[in-house]
């Protein structure tokens, strides 16, 4: 009977490490397998802010370039605006000057037919005169 309680005893332990081996294996399992899942949770929330950076440095560099883009859109225009005013000032001024020129020419050309004319109608000795002869009168005239 003894040998029986020996046995008993003997698979009695047997079945307490079982048991304790067991437990112990099921516990590390679940360890790991919770060890995996906040791994994986951590990658997960790691890839997901690293997206978001990289998706919001690009929404910034395309804002950024939009921008660049539309100021310098509006300095051509604003050069080009400026440009066709300039033109037309001076387009404007340099018509003025023609205009000027040639009715202060005209207003010549009238004055020497009027002096023609009164000298013509008092009797006064007039010739036909040369183009040279005409235009030294006029530079003597202009000193």
């Amino acid at each position: 009977s003894d040998a029986s309680d020996s046995i008993e005893d003997i698979s009695d332990d047997v079945k307490d490490s079982v048991e304790t081996v067991s437990e112990d294996t099921r516990d590390s399992a679940e360890k790991v397998t919770s060890d995996s899942v906040d791994s994986l949770k951590t990658v997960s929330n790691d890839a997901r802010e690293s997206t978001e950076d990289v998706s919001n440095n690009t929404n910034d560099a395309v804002d950024s370039v939009s921008k660049n883009v539309e100021d310098s859109a509006k300095q051509v225009s604003n050069d080009t605006g400026d440009a066709i005013e300039s033109t037309t000032t001076n387009i404007d001024e340099t018509t003025e000057t023609v205009s000027n020129d040639i009715r202060d020419s005209i207003d010549e050309v009238a004055s020497n037919l009027n002096d023609s004319f009164k000298d013509i109608t008092q009797g006064k000795d007039t010739k036909v005169i040369t183009p040279e002869e005409y235009a030294e009168h006029m530079k003597n005239k202009n000193k």
